[in-house]
């Protein structure tokens, strides 16, 4: 395999030129280029590809990640909205509700107090009526 040195001579690289060692072996094991070992090369070989494989796989789903997230925030928002609505909907409704329940008792009281003989015949009958319903002849 062929190494790259930087710019001062050592055949490490340095902090400066971590870059450009790596491109250079990088582009050296694309091109195929040869080093010493003739056996490893074929192995060499195999693991860039390898490599190259699981970058792709690596990149494709960062994608689809990525692809996903952006249909889901807009789904997430209005999702949020709509219960929002839909609570706000559920509110009035049952504020609708205990007002016309207010009403129906207003409205009973009110009867009583104008009729109470007659209301009192009604409670009677039906009192009646629940007793021979529940009644085991």
């Amino acid at each position: 395999m062929a190494t790259s040195t930087s710019n001062t001579g050592s055949p490490f690289p340095t902090s400066g030129s971590m870059g450009e060692s790596t491109t250079s072996l990088e582009s050296d094991m694309d091109t195929g280029a040869t080093g010493s070992m003739s056996g490893g090369d074929a192995l060499g070989s195999a693991a860039m590809s390898a490599d190259r494989t699981l970058e792709r796989l690596v990149q494709g789903a960062h994608q689809a990640v990525d692809s996903l997230a952006a249909k889901a925030g807009p789904a997430v928002e209005r999702l949020k909205s709509s219960m929002g609505t839909a609570s706000e909907s559920m509110q009035q409704r049952a504020d609708q509700l205990n007002a016309m329940q207010e009403e129906w008792i207003e409205s009973a009281r009110a009867t009583v107090r104008e009729h109470p003989i007659a209301s009192l015949a009604a409670a009677v009958a039906v009192g009646m009526l629940i007793s021979r319903l529940t009644s085991s002849r």
